[in-house]
């Protein structure tokens, strides 16, 4: 029998017991996280599943916010509690989170000004997302860009909330800022948000191409980001001149700016040959 069928057959006491292991074994601390080629093991993501499913019963609810609410002594502590937190009471529906109302206010009271030390100072970031959590609850029709990174309830209310490009328009600038670096946790999530509207981002995008030239890897994710989510046309036509002029910084020996110039010319290329192919249309 599997670890997530065995799980599955406890009765809710049970299940309540185990769940600080469950915790323990699927958070990044635990070597359960990691898997071949860095893909997470399905059995993780069952676990989770099979966790968020039965997070409504009152014993679950129990267990689950005490691992949020006790005192922090170790990174390991702070792993599964961030771990409950993320993957488990801000992926639940919004009325099912209401019944961790009270541990979410309990956290959210973490000084973020750091008036506490250790783990418990680093918990501020479980604070943080306590109170994106109860904005949820509480706001129900409120979405907003990410203010940090690991602003995943952020992410969430602009997933579920927005849903048309005037909506979007408002975050645009605000999850461009994210673009920054490919590393960071929110770059993806913001790309696909950006990318289901992705013709209200080209306005923002030349603004950024004019102020923040000597930021290569910004310009080049932002490139990337047309090239891959933006039908060629004349949208692109609105950036050009910014583009273009991408071509004239003189690299010496950076490279990034190499990458930049690089970048910007295959993207010209692309432009180009869409020009020329409505030459043809043209004249046919």
């Amino acid at each position: 029998m599997s670890t997530s069928v065995a799980i599955e057959c406890l009765d809710a006491t049970e299940f309540a017991a185990l769940v600080p292991k469950i915790f323990s074994a699927v958070s990044e601390c635990s070597p359960v996280h990691e898997s071949n080629n860095g893909r997470t093991r399905p059995s993780r993501t069952k676990i989770i599943h099979l966790t968020r499913q039965r997070a409504g019963e009152a014993s679950v609810v129990s267990a689950i916010s005490s691992i949020l609410t006790r005192p922090l002594t170790s990174e390991d502590e702070l792993d599964v509690a961030l771990t409950a937190l993320r993957e488990v009471v801000c992926e639940l529906p919004e009325d099912a989170m209401l019944r961790y109302r009270q541990a979410l206010m309990a956290l959210s009271a973490v000084d973020p000004d750091g008036s506490c030390s250790g783990p418990r100072l680093a918990g501020s970031s479980l604070a943080a997302q306590a109170r994106g959590a109860i904005r949820f609850m509480d706001q129900r029709e409120d979405a907003w860009a990410p203010g940090y990174r690991d602003d995943h309830m952020a992410q969430r209310s602009l997933r579920e909330r927005v849903h048309t490009a005037r909506e979007m328009r408002p975050h645009v600038a605000g999850l461009l800022g994210w673009l920054r670096d490919t590393s960071w946790p929110l770059y993806t999530g913001c790309e696909a948000q950006l990318a289901r509207f992705p013709e209200i981002t080209m306005t923002p995008i030349r603004v950024i191409l004019k102020q923040h030239r000597g930021d290569g890897k910004w310009i080049n994710n932002l490139l990337r980001f047309v090239q891959d989510h933006v039908p060629v046309g004349r949208s692109w036509e609105a950036i050009y001149p910014a583009v273009n002029a991408l071509l004239v910084i003189e690299p010496a020996g950076n490279e990034e700016a190499c990458d930049t110039a690089g970048i910007a010319a295959g993207w010209i290329e692309t432009l180009n040959r869409w020009r020329k192919s409505q030459e043809g249309l043209r004249c046919a």
